[in-house]
């Protein structure tokens, strides 16, 4: 399968979970939704809009600023189910069960608790008086560096085993007689 193949695949099966996906359709179709990402952020000139370099008119009506960033997100929503479609078909190819991909949400829990540990931490009553002037607020944050530390370890973790999972050879090369996944499950 060529690049241009791997496209239409990829938006003729945009919500097609069943099925296989060969290495070469997955990586391209992660290529091609990867490339067009970049190009549409670099429309607005690499610029971002922050409250430091928001584009205001004299009416008070931001500008073309966050249109150019409203085009990645769309682009993002736009091709979320053909990649997750491609994905789950691409672990099945691997031999995988595509609900492993419900590991990725795994960093997001952590993510949250993460959250959770540093608005209690922001919140804590600070020290006492009768502390000594040598006291700092890193002792308070310490719980929201490790959480956060140990989700980033978890977000690396696993990113680098789905990318081996994804890269494995197919199954269905060694072993003609497996059946399209799919039928009779």
């Amino acid at each position: 399968m060529n690049f241009g193949q791997a496209i239409q695949a990829g938006f003729r099966n945009y919500v097609a979970f069943t099925g296989r996906a060969s290495r070469a359709e997955y990586w391209y179709w992660f290529l091609f939704v990867s490339l067009v990402r970049v190009a549409l952020s670099f429309l607005d000139g690499g610029n971002r809009a922050t409250p430091m370099n928001l584009d205001v008119n004299p009416n008070g009506v931001v500008t073309s600023t966050l249109a150019a960033m409203a085009l990645p997100a769309l682009w993002n929503l736009a091709t979320f189910l053909p990649t997750l479609g491609v994905t789950v078909r691409r672990l099945r190819d691997a031999g995988c069960n595509p609900k492993v991909l419900l590991w990725g949400l795994a960093p997001l829990v952590l993510a949250i608790v993460t959250l959770f540990v540093a608005v209690a931490a922001i919140f804590a009553p600070g020290p006492a008086v009768s502390e000594p002037a040598i006291y700092n607020d890193l002792g308070r944050f310490a719980p929201v560096l490790l959480v956060g530390g140990l989700t980033m370890a978890a977000s690396l973790g696993i990113g680098i085993w789905f990318i081996v999972m994804l890269a494995k050879p197919s199954k269905a090369a060694d072993n003609p007689e497996v059946r399209p996944y799919g039928v009779g499950e």
